[in-house]
């Protein structure tokens, strides 16, 4: 006779346990789902706009740790937030400029702000994320600052010249103890013609590369076509002053081992490594080198000679006309001496007595002796830059103060 399976009764303190367990468990996963839902609706909230572009409580936040990590030590959130205002603006200008930075260009960016701290992009990427700063973050930094350079040498660049007077005028108040020198190996492309966009392209690779770890003397012997490939394209040490201003500006801040950015100069690519950034100490005796010169006067006067004259070589000219007489560099009376103390170069005092009749003396220039210091083409550079460096903060300011910047 067959039986009947037994069915258990159910044990309903068991089941009201599990039961208990399960809607807890559920209740745990729903409320750690929407508190995650409305911390990711958080973060990209937006906290400020600039002129309708949007900077989220994500962006404000990753910005604050990156600059802790960095070092800052001042008002976090206040600095953040200027920062990435400032960034806005960068960014909106350089589209309206048409202006934009390849993927390559924004990589060597991140390399070379990497090798700072003597890693590479990867390294510095992987020492950030554990900290809970996205790659985004570290891009973002690093493209803001890249565009602006590119918007301010575009707006400003050609517009930037250092007069023969404003060298002298610097080197009348600048004693230069040391110049910057730098050892560089070069890769050179061949970019005439319809070979421009093969080099490029080219070099976009070779940046590639040397992400993933390729070395950049065994690239420059297989591809440069300059005089130093043999040797994997390292070249003399120069002061930074002999080389042309483009190539310096690119350079000046590599550290060492880092890699340029491309830059084509006439129908050539090139591509520099640091081999060393350092610099030379220049000799100096302490003596100031003073050139004036000394002019009679005529019957018009010192108001005259000041509007006609803009420097001391215009003297001659200006004296021949005259009937006057000039002598360069005379020690005079011991009131020309003194009067020129207070000068600038090309600037002139007078009346003063003379032995011949009342005359003038104009500085022509004053400083340490060019033999003992840096050259006037290193400080024509170092003006342009400190001028560049102006224009972009005066500038900047202009974009805040027109802009739109409020609270959502």
């Amino acid at each position: 006779m067959r039986q009947e399976p037994k069915v258990m009764a159910p044990n309903t303190p068991v089941l009201h346990r599990m039961f208990s367990v399960l809607a807890a468990a559920l209740f745990v996963v729903s409320a750690q789902m929407a508190w995650a839902q409305e911390a990711t609706k958080a973060s990209f909230t937006p906290v400020k706009y600039v002129n309708d572009h949007a900077i989220t409580g994500f962006e404000l936040s990753q910005r604050m740790a990156f600059l802790d990590l960095l070092g800052f030590d001042g008002d976090l959130r206040a600095e953040a937030m200027s920062g990435l205002i400032d960034d806005r603006l960068r960014l909106a200008m350089a589209k309206s400029m048409g202006l934009a930075l390849s993927p390559e260009e924004v990589m060597a960016g991140m390399e070379e702000f990497a090798s700072r701290g003597t890693l590479d992009a990867q390294g510095f990427l992987k020492a950030i994320g554990e900290q809970g700063i996205a790659p985004e973050t570290f891009r973002d930094f690093v493209s803001a600052g890249l565009i602006w350079r590119r918007v301010i040498s575009t707006r400003f660049g050609d517009s930037v010249t250092i007069s023969d007077a404003a060298v002298d005028r610097a080197l009348t108040n600048m004693r230069v103890s040391e110049a910057q020198t730098v050892t560089l190996a070069e890769i050179v492309l061949d970019a005439g013609g319809d070979r421009r966009n093969q080099a490029l392209a080219l070099a976009r690779n070779l940046q590639i590369d040397f992400i993933k770890g390729r070395s950049f003397s065994d690239a420059a012997r297989a591809v440069s076509i300059g005089a130093t490939a043999g040797n994997g394209g390292t070249t003399a040490p120069k002061r930074l002053s002999e080389l042309p201003d483009d190539v310096a500006v690119l350079v000046r801040g590599l550290a060492p081992n880092a890699i340029s950015t491309p830059i084509i100069l006439e129908d050539k690519l090139y591509i520099y490594q640091m081999i060393e950034n350092g610099s030379t100490p220049v000799a100096q005796t302490g003596a100031t080198v003073v050139d004036s010169a000394e002019i009679t006067l005529g019957a018009n006067g010192v108001a005259d000679l000041r509007a006609n004259v803009d420097g001391c070589d215009d003297l001659y000219d200006y004296a021949s006309k005259n009937g006057l007489t000039v002598t360069r560099n005379a020690r005079g009376s011991a009131g020309a001496l003194s009067v020129l103390q207070s000068l600038d170069a090309g600037e002139i005092a007078g009346p003063l007595a003379g032995a011949a009749g009342p005359m003038a003396v104009m500085l022509c220039a004053r400083g340490i002796d060019p033999q003992q210091t840096a050259s006037r083409d290193e400080i024509k550079l170092l003006l342009k830059n400190q001028r560049l460096a102006a224009m972009s903060e005066v500038f900047l300011s202009e974009l805040r103060a027109d802009a739109l910047i409020r609270d959502p």
